[in-house]
Formats: C-alpha cells, structure tokens, sequence
C-alpha cells in the first residue's frame, strides 16, 4: 500500500497495518511512504510532520490493546 505522507490520525495508521497483517497469504505486505498511490511518483517524507518511527507506531499498536502485535520492520531508502 502506497501513502503520500504518513497518517495524521493513528487509528488510520492501526486501521492500514491491521488491513495488511490480515490479508491472506504467505508473502510480506509493504506499507510505503513517500509515495503517490495512483502515479506512483516518489515525493518523499524528509519534510512530514508526521513522520514515525518503528518504536512510535509499535508503541501505537500496544496501547490499542490488540490481541496479537504483528511483525513488523521499517526500512528508509533514500533515492
């Protein structure tokens, strides 16, 4: 899933991992920021306010009181 900047609320955020986590299938599921979903054009993230790190949006997930954490991993790729 591609999102252009990283979300202002955080049960959007909770709503998109949760969406990806239980989606069918044996293969690993990305959730890409930077990016526009219908172009696909790089914009990037170095200026967005909202901007996250693993331990912030693990953090997230905890505190919604979820009955399994999935696993997850985050990356930065600079072009």
């Amino acid at each position: 899933d591609f999102k252009q900047v990283f979300h202002t609320d955080n049960s959007d955020l909770v709503h998109d991992i949760l969406c990806l986590a239980n989606s069918i299938g044996d293969e690993d599921r990305n959730l890409i920021f930077g990016i526009e979903d219908w172009t696909k054009a790089v914009k990037g993230i170095d200026s967005c306010p909202n901007r996250k790190t693993l331990a912030q949006i693990m953090n997230i997930l905890y505190n919604a009181k979820l009955n399994h954490l999935p696993k997850l991993e985050m990356h930065t790729v600079s072009i």
